[in-house]
């Protein structure tokens, strides 16, 4: 089993007022809409989904990424933190933070700061080999899924 471990810390800015960004990145429906390559999910409770995304396969290898994640608005603080849970059969690690920031009416910055762990089933070689095109992955997954909410949210505005 390797580990692969990525991370995207970025600024981005959104045409709209802070708390109805806030609002629109909190909803849990637009972050399954807008999540990539779900293969399912499940709301726990109002503020947790288990995510289960389509199998991945490279190879002889095949990873089905799969993780419980647990959101947290702080509306005073206009946060959005996300915190992965322990769940049996988890393939990911993932915590990150979302702070909004203008003046009402907006504009809106966006602070994202996202940090993610995959555990795939490769040995110490192959990961060698992989580990700059799979954590790119990461990244990219990470940044589309923000560039994918931000006109969604902008469109509601």
């Amino acid at each position: 089993m390797a580990t692969f471990q990525s991370a995207v810390v970025e600024t981005f800015q959104l045409r709209m007022d802070p708390d109805a960004a806030l609002a629109f990145f909190a909803d849990l429906d637009n972050n399954i809409r807008f999540a990539h390559d779900i293969e399912s999910h499940e709301k726990r409770g109002p503020d947790c989904v288990l995510y289960v995304l389509k199998e991945q396969r490279s190879g002889t290898t095949t990873y089905k990424p799969r993780y419980l994640l647990r959101y947290t608005v702080d509306p005073a603080a206009r946060t959005l933190r996300w915190t992965q849970l322990d769940e049996p059969g988890s393939t990911m690690k993932i915590r990150g933070l979302a702070r909004f920031s203008g003046p009402a009416g907006g504009p809106t910055t966006l602070h994202w700061d996202e940090q993610v762990e995959a555990e795939v089933p490769v040995n110490r070689l192959l990961a060698a080999a992989v580990r700059p095109v799979a954590e790119g992955l990461i990244r990219r997954g990470i940044r589309g899924f923000v560039e994918r909410m931000i006109p969604a949210a902008e469109a509601r505005a």
